[in-house]
């Protein structure tokens, strides 16, 4: 079985995604209910995470569709689940090793997979193509310096350093501490957003 079920019933198959099988609805509510850091957090959510992220990025000059591929960026996590960085990195180490084969290649075949699943998502997000090298490395910069950001409201004070990419990223400035959302206030949030995006995105395409 290569299928997964959404929260509303419908079949999303992980080997051939269909930009036609994405229920924007579903996305919104899984990524509501994953939790960021494998749970360290109590109720800190992928879905705030993004939204977090996409704010902080419009508050800094960026355009819309920037905005919205971040997003989007964690939402294959709908249906491939969220994974912390240590955990798959030790993954890809552990097969491998067991498989005779470099890390890099194990870690190339993963992200394969995952991008299969995000452009599925992004073809019915109506954005496939129009994603530059330059929004790509934004998303990417918000994003590490996203969980710098989270790490230091949210989680107690680390036992060792953590990547020297995290440790040395800016901190995203925020009103007041980080608080976790409600999953539903989450999902409210995350589709409020995606609904005002990508409209103003199909625009600005034209």
């Amino acid at each position: 079985m290569t299928w997964a079920q959404t929260a509303s019933g419908k079949a999303f198959d992980l080997l051939a995604p269909r930009a036609e099988d994405v229920d924007f609805d579903d996305v919104a509510t899984h990524l509501s209910r994953l939790v960021r850091f494998a749970g360290a957090v109590a109720g800190y959510s992928v879905a705030e995470h993004s939204c977090r992220g996409a704010d902080a990025l419009l508050a800094e000059g960026a355009s819309p569709l920037t905005a919205l591929v971040f997003l989007l960026h964690d939402a294959p996590e709908f249906v491939a689940c969220d994974e912390t960085v240590p955990a798959r990195k030790a993954r890809q180490t552990f097969l491998a090793r067991s498989l005779g084969r470099e890390p890099a290649a194990v870690a190339a075949a993963e992200r394969e997979f995952l991008q299969r699943i995000e452009q599925a998502i992004f073809s019915a997000a109506g954005i496939a193509g129009m994603v530059s090298r330059p929004v790509w490395l934004a998303v990417h910069d918000m994003d590490i310096r996203m969980c710098r950001t989270e790490r230091d409201h949210l989680m107690v004070t680390p036992p060792r350093p953590w990547a020297n990419a995290i440790e040395t990223a800016e901190p995203v400035r925020m009103r007041g501490a980080i608080r976790s959302w409600t999953a539903e206030i989450a999902r409210e949030e995350w589709l409020t957003r995606f609904r005002k995006w990508r409209p103003q995105v199909a625009v600005a395409a034209e």
